[in-house]
């Protein structure tokens, strides 16, 4: 039928995928019961048991699949419904399934939005090259012109040395100066400071990032929390550098 057919040309957009996905997808109320009859007819449909069950076509059916679906909606509609599905996908937290759709359309924007509500946890599980590959996918005039996506860009690249995380940090810096967020300044101060601990950079020039901490530590938003905390140890470390010098 011609809604089953959809059905299967429409979800090839994700990798793995529910009933639910499915319906929310394509609309077919009866999406559920046609990838059971396609996985019990063996008809190049995998299901993985879980809570609930999860579905994927074979690599090659797939392939197919989305061929059709690109002939079919055109570039502007498979555009749409690759934005779709990574908004179902993230809705799920599948946040690496999500993105990859978003570069593959092209979706600047909710990709974004996917680093900077995402990237922490990431780079504080070593998942460094994911968040890069984001970043490195995106027009350098995105990243350039978002202080949240510099930082962590400058974040991820910290550890691997030359001087670029810590350039992306002071212009991550300079950039939430200017909207102006307190919270981020914070953040991107303390991150800069880390650097000379890491890579032994000249200590005279960590007076100026003592200056800049110690004025938003000043700050009323400051006065606890973990990110005072995070501050002040980022400052005391910094002194403890800086006066032996």
């Amino acid at each position: 039928p011609p809604d089953d057919r959809d059905l299967l040309v429409r979800t090839a957009c994700f990798p793995q995928f529910t009933a639910a996905m499915a319906q929310a997808l394509t609309g077919h109320p009866d999406a559920g019961a046609v990838l059971d009859r396609l996985f019990r007819d063996h008809y190049f449909t995998e299901r993985r048991v879980a809570a609930e069950p999860e579905y994927r076509y074979h690599d090659l059916f797939r392939a197919f699949l989305r061929e059709r679906a690109r002939a079919e909606l055109g570039e502007a509609g498979w555009r749409i419904l690759l934005a779709r599905a990574a908004a179902l996908l993230d809705e799920r937290s599948e946040v690496e399934a999500a993105a990859d759709l978003l570069m593959q359309g092209g979706h600047w924007e909710p990709l974004r939005d996917i680093v900077i509500r995402r990237a922490d946890a990431l780079l504080a599980r070593g998942r460094t090259r994911t968040v890069l590959d984001w970043l490195d996918a995106m027009p350098e005039t995105i990243v350039h012109d978002s202080p949240w996506l510099l930082y962590w860009k400058g974040a991820a690249r910290v550890g691997q040395g030359n001087g670029a995380g810590q350039s992306l940090l002071e212009a991550a810096f300079e950039g939430f100066a200017r909207m102006p967020d307190w919270r981020g300044r914070t953040l991107a101060c303390s991150a800069i400071m880390d650097t000379y601990f890491q890579s032994w950079n000249a200590v005279a020039a960590l007076d100026r990032w003592i200056d800049e901490m110690t004025a938003l530590l000043a700050r009323p938003e400051l006065a606890d929390g973990p990110l005072r905390d995070r501050a002040v140890a980022s400052i005391a470390m910094a002194l403890l550098y800086r006066i032996p010098a």
